[in-house]
This record gives C-alpha cells, structure tokens and sequence, in this order.
C-alpha cells in the first residue's frame, strides 16, 4: 500500500499479508480538520526554496518554503499533501451524506436511506450518551461466562461473531499453493499496543508509555463500572496477558512475509494448542466441517497461547473484557472516546485535539457500507474521461516495467519468461468496482448507532466465513472508492487505485504529462513494482506462493535489495532513530522502482522535451512533482510510531533515497559525483 503511514487511523495492507480490513473507524480518508481547504495542483513552485540546493537536500529544496509555512492541525499527527486530500474527500463526502441525511421519506433498505440513517445514528450524541454502556453489556456477559479456561474457545468465537477481535485475526483469501481455492487465515493479533516491542522494551520511554497504557486500561475498566481497587486489577491481568503473548508475536518486518504461512489441519491446529480447543473454536465461528486447510502465520504464536491458557480464568476475563471494552469504544459515548484520545492521541502520537464527530460519522459510514457510499461519491467526483486517462497512463508504465525487465542483465530467461506472465495477467483496477457489494437485509436505524454497526459486523463475519463456501470473487476491492490510498495484491495479481487517490495534486487532468507521471505515475510504478519486490516476487501469475526463480536469480537479487537495505539503514528521521531498512524493504523497493519506471514511461510518451515552465525544465517537473507528492510535516511522536511500527520509511526518505539513487535524476539537475543527492554507481541499489 502506497499513500498512508499513520498507524493508529489505517490497518496498513502489506502487499503479502492477507488481513481483514478493520471496523475501527480507520481506513478512510476522513481524517481531516475541520474545514476543507483548496487542494493544490501536482507542482507548485512557490513551494520551493531555492536557497536550498537540489544536489544536497532535494525534499528541502522542492518543499522548503511549504515546510517553513505550514502548520499541524490539533487533531492531527501529521499536516501535508496527504491531509489535502483526506479534506477534500472530506468536503465531497459530507455534501453527499449532508443531502442523504436530510431526506427522510425514502424506502427501508434503499441504498440511500441505509447511508443516510447511518450517518444521522452517529451524529446523534443524545441518543449514544442515553445509551451509556448498554451496548457493552450482552457482550461483557458472554465473557462472564468464563469459569474455566475450556470455555475460552466458545465464548472467543461467540465475540468474534460480533466483530471483537480475540486472539486471532480471521480472513478468507485464496490459497497460497492451490489455484481457485478459498482459505482460512489465522493471523496472531490480540495485542492493543502498535507492536510487540512497546510490551518487551526496557528503555525509559517505553516503560513510562506503559505505565500511561495501565492507567488508560484502569479508567476504562472504571468506566463499566468497577471501583478504583478493581480497575487497577483488571488492568494488570489484562496487561499480563498481551505481554505473554506478545513475547511470541511477529514483529513487524516478520508478519509482512507470505511465506511465512503454515498450512494446518484442524487436528495439526488442535495439538499446537490443546487448552485453546481450536475445534470447538472453528465450530462456533461456522467453519464448514469438511475444512482441510488452515493457513497460520506464526505456529509459535499458538503455543505460546497454549501455556498462556495455563492462568486463572479470571486473568482471562480481564483480558477478553479489554477486547469487548476496545472494540466498542468507537460506538460509546464521549466519555469512552476521552480515554481513547489521551492515551492512543495524545501519549502515543503526540496529538493535542481528538477528531470531529462529524469524521468518526463520516468514517463509519465508510467502514460500514463502503460500497453504498462508494456509489455516490463516485457520481460526484470521478468522471469516465478521468477513468480513462489513468488507465492510459497505467498502460504506459506497464510497458515500460515490460522493457526494463527485458533490458535487465542478472536476471535468467526463465525468470523473465515468468516475470513477463505476471504482467500479462495483472488485473487493473481503477475509481470503482465494476460490481458493487449489496447490503440488502441490513437494518440500519437514525437512533441506534452502536446497533447498527454491530449488526453490520455480525454480518460481516458471517460474509467472510461464507466465502469458504463459495467460488473466488477477485473482483472483490479491499478498500473504499473515497480513500487516499492505492494497492497490489499478490494473491490476485492486481493494482487498485480507488477515486478517492485520483484527484489534485495527485491526479490532475488538465496537468502536463511530466507531473502527472512524478506523481500518480509513481503512484502506480510503486503498485506494479509490488509485484516484483522481495515478497511479491515470491507469487507467480496466478496468485500462487512459488519460488520460480533460479538460485542464480535470488543470489542476484538479494544482492542488489541488500545495498537499498544498507542506504536506509543509515537514515535518521529524528536524532538517534534511525529507519529499519529490512522492515521496510519492500515498500522501498516499490518507491526506487515506481519513481524510476514512471519517468521511463513518460520519456517515452513525451520525448521531446517542452519549454521549461517556471524556471524548470521538463525532466526537473516530473521530480519535483514527485518530491512534492511526499510534502509532510509531522510530529515527533508521530515519527518515533511509524519507525517503530511502520514498513513504510518516513516520507522525507521516501523522496531523497530513491531520487539518490536515479542517474535520470542527477542528470536533470546537474548533481556531480560526490554530492549528497547522488550514490555512488558502486553502492546504487538497481533492483528493477
């Protein structure tokens, strides 16, 4: 996934890690402040300082003037050309839900009278005050069944049923190894913090982040009521729980990695893990008895989960109450979202204000019935004119990623032969689906908020387990139409660019080819290049987890993906926190290969150069477009998160390492051997 690096507002799709998209309000692109502003065309020069030398700081010298002006909104951890966007979606989306919640006589179940009503549900603060912790409760009395660890299993798939996630992540996807196939994945989640190390860390940051976390997870326990001795308890147990678990949790440069995967039996699972009854389990959530396959990413997980299990049953409920108490946060009332906000906003990413209701409203209207409002953003904002230039323009750098492999030295025939195969069969996706989801049956009423989204997520769970039934839908978007974001998925060999990426400064159909290719052209060589970057490369055509490269291939390959490893490694966003240049190999790869594939496309659909515009020549445009697309400023806690948890590197890098590394880009700006801006042909990482 290319566009968002926030960790607590997206569940980042990894381009090999199948995951359910989360019902936390997160992965739409409200993520504004409270006034949409003027989105800016993809190059603007008076962003631009030139004081600063291109050869020696290049995101300074395209961003300089925009950094020194600009500054982070309360409510946001970061400011910048990705909060532009999210504003203007925001200001399209709220007109949309604006004339939908306002009309009232429409009929029951109409895909207007479902967006309208919910979006008025989560306005209606009166009602969700009213409603206190009612809808907590069902839920709370399912865990207080727990008298013995061997209930653990039916009441985790009683709380997975309503969208509570427990100690796994469920989703269907198709399977690894076999064509046409649906399977289960199990994923190891369970934990609240960002990542594993912010429970094992001994350094005193982490320490005090933990002691702020306990304090949070005490005034929720208070705010269902137990008393201050008890709260206090809860929080402790709960805590020994995720810590244990998180001794044998992935990290996150591991969890990234397909082949990983194990595939289990339901018996081989129910050894792993005797005291958990995965049986019992995978029955209660409905999965069909005639299952042979389980795809689990980390088999330690589940025996580390097996001595967890050896605790009092009353640990376990604190845990499992924790579980309820989060997932519900969202549908509570403000009391709840306080709590939230000073823990995860303010200590965590350094926040000063929470968001709007107006965007947790519009948020989950988006997580709920995506494809509902899908269908009337897409009639305001994404004409077919503009659906066909961006396929042009993916046509284009498809072909020129085809001619970059045939020009490629290290690489064997056979490896080529295949590499070719995979780009015959891509499937692009581009605004919207060709078929949208329906949500007939779904009641959703304007005075029951936290009703309606738990009965879109029982439904939802429901849906997922159903697809273990039914043929492969690769049609089927992991993302909503209004969002900033775009992605490759490996298993279907597929990009998607929703409407919500494909607008100003991104996208402009009235730009000249040269910033419409630094921009969203690297946008989609980022995409098509996920396909070729250490994980990627491990699926072939059809989606199948294959290693269909020669020996020779791989020992060429690594050592190339090694100096881009190196190069990051060496990058500091902040004084003493430097990047992990393994954790965000991939994405890497993808922005070195993207920015330099899109600027062969353009040189071939635009070879002769055009005047100089603004002081700027062509080829010098189509980087500082490409600069300016990564324009951010963020905060210092916002920063120290993504590094800690992120396989994305920090926007700053994300223009300097690949722009370094591109003699195109030295030659357009007359950069010398030797200067920062230009590694040297010995150290340049040429991977594609």
């Amino acid at each position: 996934m290319h566009r968002r690096e926030r960790t607590r507002e997206t569940a980042d799709m990894t381009p090999t890690r199948p995951q359910l998209r989360t019902l936390w309000f997160a992965g739409f692109a409200l993520v504004s402040a409270t006034a949409a502003q003027a989105v800016n065309p993809p190059l603007q020069p008076a962003f631009i300082d030139r004081s600063v030398s291109p050869c020696a700081n290049f995101y300074s010298y395209a961003n300089g003037a925009w950094q020194r002006s600009t500054k982070i909104p309360a409510s946001r951890s970061q400011a910048g050309v990705n909060l532009e966007v999210d504003n203007q979606i925001r200001a399209d989306v709220a007109s949309i839900l604006g004339r939908t919640v306002a009309r009232r006589n429409r009929p029951t179940g109409s895909l207007e009278q479902q967006v309208g009503d919910l979006y008025a549900s989560a306005l209606d603060t009166k009602s969700i005050g009213q409603a206190g912790t009612r809808p907590l409760r069902p839920l709370l009395a399912q865990v207080e069944r727990l008298r013995s660890t061997r209930q653990f299993a039916s009441i985790q798939a009683r709380l997975n049923r309503s969208g509570v996630d427990g100690v796994f992540g469920l989703s269907v996807y198709p399977d690894l190894r076999t064509a046409n196939v649906a399977t289960l994945f199990l994923d190891t989640a369970g934990l609240t913090l960002p990542e594993r190390g912010f429970y094992l860390k001994r350094d005193k940051e982490s320490v005090a982040i933990r002691r702020a976390y306990e304090a949070y997870l005490a005034k929720a326990f208070r705010l269902v009521g137990d008393d201050t001795k008890t709260a206090r308890r809860e929080a402790a147990a709960a805590t020994t729980i995720e810590t244990r678990l998180a001794r044998a949790t992935l990290n996150v440069e591991q969890s990234g990695q397909a082949n990983r995967y194990r595939d289990l039996t339901p018996r081989a699972l129910a050894r792993l893990a005797p005291r958990a009854h995965m049986t019992t389990y995978l029955e209660g959530l409905g999965v069909p008895r005639g299952t042979t396959r389980i795809a689990v990413n980390n088999p330690r997980f589940l025996r580390a989960l097996n001595a967890t299990l050896r605790l009092p049953a009353s640990t376990w409920r604190s845990y499992l109450r924790l579980r309820v108490i989060r997932s519900l946060t969202p549908l509570l009332d403000a009391r709840f979202r306080r709590a939230d906000f000073e823990f995860f906003g303010r200590v965590l990413e350094g926040l000063t204000s929470p968001e709007s209701r107006s965007d947790i409203a519009g948020a989950a209207v988006d997580a709920t019935l995506s494809d509902a409002l899908g269908q009337l953003y897409t009639q305001k904002v994404f004409p077919p004119a503009a659906k066909a230039q961006v396929l042009t323009i993916t046509r284009s750098i498809t072909e020129a990623l085809r001619a970059d492999i045939g020009e490629i030295t290290w690489m064997s025939p056979s490896a080529k032969a295949e590499a070719y195969r995979k780009l015959d069969t891509l499937h692009v996706k581009i605004g919207y689906p060709d078929k949208w989801r329906k949500y007939a049956g779904l009641r959703i009423t304007r005075d029951d908020f936290a009703g309606n989204i738990l009965r879109a997520r029982r439904r939802e769970t429901q849906r997922t387990i159903a697809k273990l039934r039914a043929p492969l839908n690769r049609d089927a978007w992991d993302i909503s139409v209004p969002t900033n974001n775009a992605y490759y998925d490996p298993q279907n060999n597929d990009i998607v660019f929703p409407a919500g990426i494909l607008q100003p400064p991104f996208f402009d159909p009235t730009a000249d080819a040269a910033t419409n290719y630094g921009s969203i052209g690297a946008t989609i060589g980022h995409e098509l290049t996920h396909g070729f970057d250490n994980s990627g490369r491990t699926f072939d055509a059809d989606g199948l987890l294959r290693d269909w490269w020669t020996p020779v291939d791989n020992r060429n390959y690594n050592a190339r993906t090694n100096k881009l490893v190196t190069q990051y490694n060496a990058f500091e966003p902040l004084p003493g926190v430097r990047l992990n240049g393994r954790q965000t190999l991939d994405e890497n790869i993808a922005d070195l290969g993207g920015l330099k594939i899109a600027y062969r496309a353009w040189k071939a659909t635009e070879p002769a150069a055009p005047t100089p515009v603004d002081g700027l020549t062509a080829e010098q445009r189509f980087f500082v477009a490409y600069a300016q697309s990564w324009r951010t400023r963020e905060r210092k806690a916002a920063l120290k998160l993504q590094v800690a948890v992120d396989v994305h590197s920090t926007a700053f890098f994300r223009v300097n390492g690949p722009v370094a590394d591109l003699p195109e880009f030295a030659a357009a700006f007359g950069c010398a051997p030797g200067t920062p801006m230009v590694i040297a042909s010995d150290r340049r990482p040429e991977v594609w």
